[in-house]
């Protein structure tokens, strides 16, 4: 009797270690892989005035934006960009 006992005990616990190993491995936590390439994720655009010119970068996966800032006087006779021989 003792025997029976012993070794129904014995193949419980080894029934409930086998279980929850089995849990373990497939409770893993899933990696999500992103199919965005990473030259991808970040999106510029850019404004201006006639003295400054701001340029923003946009992380389309987190939503960060960074603000870039340039300022300028004189670019010349260029009037691409808004400005005669004069500066103005």
């Amino acid at each position: 009797m003792k025997t029976k006992l012993r070794d129904i005990l014995l193949y419980s616990f080894a029934a409930i270690g086998v279980g929850s190993l089995f849990i373990a491995a497939t409770n893993s936590p899933q990696q999500t892989v992103s199919t965005v390439p990473e030259s991808h994720v970040w999106e510029m655009h850019s404004t201006s005035s006639n003295t400054t010119s701001h340029v923003y970068a946009i992380n389309k996966v987190t939503g960060e934006v960074v603000k870039y800032e340039t300022k300028y006087t004189h670019i010349g006779s260029n009037s691409a960009f808004g400005h005669n021989a004069y500066g103005n």
